[in-house]
């Protein structure tokens, strides 16, 4: 389960959602008048309490609270809470992502997905079963792209946020050097730049750092540049090379007891590599997880990697990846008509 997961996490866009499964539909949004409650990752599961707690509520629970890819100590994806359909009320119908699971003779077996039902912004998975074996059967054939709705629920929240309150310097500098930018927080401030990377703190505090760097290196005719071993090579280059610890000698690096993972995915019209993994200091203490993109540039003449790293020896990681993620996946090419 945990496998299969992971592997479909970002393969569709936020509600851009056409089903392989003939159980599977969307519907519109309906008008909403409340703001969200609850925090990142925050999930409300409706759901009658004899099914709770029986084999089908324990699927749930633990396809849901299953652990993060990459993380250094083991996180749950989402914290859960749970009420009966008779005290799903207003008081939670407001909650940021919902989960409902109604089981009735009279029902279509469906899996449906929408936003801002009663809040915004809002993610509402329903899943309606004529029976209980139903109900199994549903859950396990959608249990991934459930699983990938609510995580980029909670992505499109955090590039909103950032679209409201950005970063715009920055963004300008990032266009110029690498032809496209992310999307990034007010707080944003280039560190480093070169001729071929740039190296951007979104929050840079003594216990927590959020870091998202950019770095770019030609195609090489002939050489398959989105091979993991070349994926690999010129991501640690441009770590190495540009990230110093703070020890003399020391440098950044992928760490020796994790390999990292490569996954090939598509999301908002780009086709791109990510890479998933532990970061060391060589010859210091520091670590942390990271993601990154890399993709071909329009014109096909050179990569582009987008890396997001977090460091936060004292605290949880998982809210502060999702940070970092937001900014990775909210990157666009600049039009050309700019």
């Amino acid at each position: 389960m945990k496998r299969l997961l992971t592997l479909t996490l970002v393969a569709i866009a936020l509600f851009g959602i056409t089903s392989c499964q003939s159980s599977s539909t969307y519907k519109s949004p309906k008008t909403y008048v409340s703001t969200v409650s609850g925090k990142q990752g925050d999930v409300l599961v409706v759901i009658n309490k004899d099914y709770w707690e029986s084999e089908l509520g324990k699927m749930i629970q633990e396809t849901l609270r299953d652990e993060y890819p990459m993380l250094p100590q083991p996180e749950a994806r989402f914290r859960l809470s749970h009420v009966p359909h008779s005290s799903f009320t207003s008081m939670f119908q407001v909650q940021r992502n919902i989960f409902e699971v109604d089981i009735n003779p009279s029902n279509i077996n469906t899996v449906t997905f929408r936003k801002n039902v009663w809040a915004s912004p809002q993610c509402v998975v329903s899943l309606k079963a004529e029976t209980y074996n139903d109900a199994i059967r549903l859950f396990k054939e959608n249990a991934a792209q459930i699983v990938s709705v609510l995580e980029g629920s909670e992505r499109e929240r955090l590039i909103s946020n950032n679209r409201a309150y950005p970063s715009t310097a920055t963004e300008i500098e990032v266009r110029k050097m690498f032809g496209g930018s992310p999307v990034f927080p007010k707080e944003a401030k280039i560190l480093k730049q070169t001729d071929d990377f740039m190296w951007i703190a979104t929050c840079n505090t003594d216990y927590i750092k959020k870091y998202i760097i950019l770095y770019k290196y030609p195609v090489v005719k002939g050489e398959d540049m989105m091979s993991r071993k070349s994926l690999i090579e010129h991501n640690l280059e441009a770590i190495n090379t540009n990230i110093p610890g703070t020890r003399e000698g020391s440098y950044m690096t992928h760490s020796k007891f994790l390999d990292p993972t490569v996954e090939y995915m598509r999301y908002n019209n780009k086709s791109f590599a990510e890479i998933r993994g532990l970061w060391d200091v060589e010859n210091d203490y520091m670590g942390g997880p990271f993601m990154a993109h890399v993709l071909y540039s329009p014109d096909g003449k050179y990569m582009l990697g987008i890396e997001g790293f977090v460091y936060a020896a004292k605290f949880d990681k998982l809210q502060y990846i999702r940070d970092v993620e937001a900014v990775v996946y909210s990157f666009q090419w600049q039009s050309k008509d700019k």
